[in-house]
């Protein structure tokens, strides 16, 4: 095999294993390089996130190497704007493709995940909730009786009550990609001697949270990745 093929070659795989540590796991909001290279807490309000620095490392080598293999003809530029603004865009985005057989071949809860999610806290003079707005989707069979909690923050702890916090509902999530848009404000109480000063020193919004589903005797936990 000619030289400049094999240099093409290992490029292309490189991409693809890139494009696949880069996608997020199932039931985890998180990639295999989140994993490997977690943010750096500098501080106790600021984080640095080094994850990007490895995939973008691995694209400029796997670039290189396709111009060096001089598979094409086309110009380094060229190369540069097909590769970065099309190619790697699209293999990244169909990675998350060959999630969908490991939902579709789960059974039960497995086979939800979450599409979106998020929290925050509302300090009224009527009264403090914590609003919730949740997206889940469904790759099998239709879900009914679904309950759903959020498990807050270990740093909120001493501030307010972190048992996991249901939802006051139970829902129906439709079968094959069905989506069940969720949105509550469930009220909360500040511990003794805490306000909403404490709440928002603890940056708690740079902690991972979890996202709770069950029905009858299953439960299934889904990671959340802080901002």
């Amino acid at each position: 095999m000619e030289n400049g093929v094999q240099r093409y070659l290992r490029a292309v795989v490189v991409v693809l294993i890139t494009a696949f540590c880069a996608m997020k796991l199932p039931h985890q909001d998180k990639a295999i390089f989140d994993l490997l290279i977690p943010a750096i807490k500098l501080s106790p309000g600021s984080r640095l996130y080094l994850n990007g620095v490895l995939p973008l490392v691995l694209l400029l080598w796997s670039y290189k190497e396709i111009v060096k293999s001089n598979y094409f003809k086309s110009g380094k530029i060229t190369i540069f704007l097909v590769m970065f603004f099309i190619l790697v865009p699209f293999t990244f985005k169909a990675m998350d493709v060959i999630k969908i057989p490991y939902y579709v071949l789960s059974s039960g809860l497995k086979s939800i995940d979450v599409v979106e999610s998020d929290y925050s806290f509302s300090n009224e003079p009527d009264g403090n909730t914590i609003n919730i707005d949740l997206s889940l989707k469904n790759y099998g069979k239709e879900v009914k009786d679904l309950n759903v909690a959020i498990d807050l923050p270990k740093s909120l702890e001493k501030i307010i009550d972190t048992d996991p916090i249901a939802l006051s509902e139970q829902y129906t999530v439709d079968k094959q990609h069905g989506i069940l848009q969720i949105k509550e404000s469930i009220p909360f109480k500040y511990k003794e001697g805490f306000s909403e000063e404490d709440l928002f020193n603890t940056y708690y919004f740079y902690d991972d949270y979890k996202i709770i589903l069950s029905k009858a005797d299953e439960k299934l936990t889904i990671i959340q990745k802080g901002r």
